[in-house]
């Protein structure tokens, strides 16, 4: 039973999405042996489908984030987080009131 043994090296050492992907199309090959060609045909054409969607995710990953972009983004959450406290206080103003601990120094 090649695909089996196949199958099982495979399992042993999947790093990647594509990896599983691949395990998941040879363990349905060999684990679901009551499947006729035409089923067979569309569980992987899906698969298909799958991989393609993960390669487009995988490309967008991995493309760069423009620098504009980038410094924006920092001086807007350096500009919120400097400013969220001040929001709060109000909030918490009245947090202790009323608790065990609200004598504690």
């Amino acid at each position: 039973e090649k695909g089996g043994d196949e199958y099982q090296s495979l399992c042993s050492h999947i790093t990647t999405p594509s990896a599983a992907i691949t395990a998941i199309s040879l363990g349905i090959t060999t684990r679901l042996p009551s499947l006729d060609f035409q089923q067979s045909t569309l569980l992987e054409s899906q698969l298909g489908d799958v991989t393609s969607s993960l390669g487009k995710c995988e490309a967008m990953l991995r493309t760069p984030i423009p620098l504009g972009y980038t410094r924006y983004s920092v001086r807007f959450l350096w500009i919120w987080l400097v400013l969220l406290p001040f929001a709060l206080v109000n909030k918490f103003a009245e947090f202790g009131v009323g608790t065990w601990w609200e004598d504690k120094p």
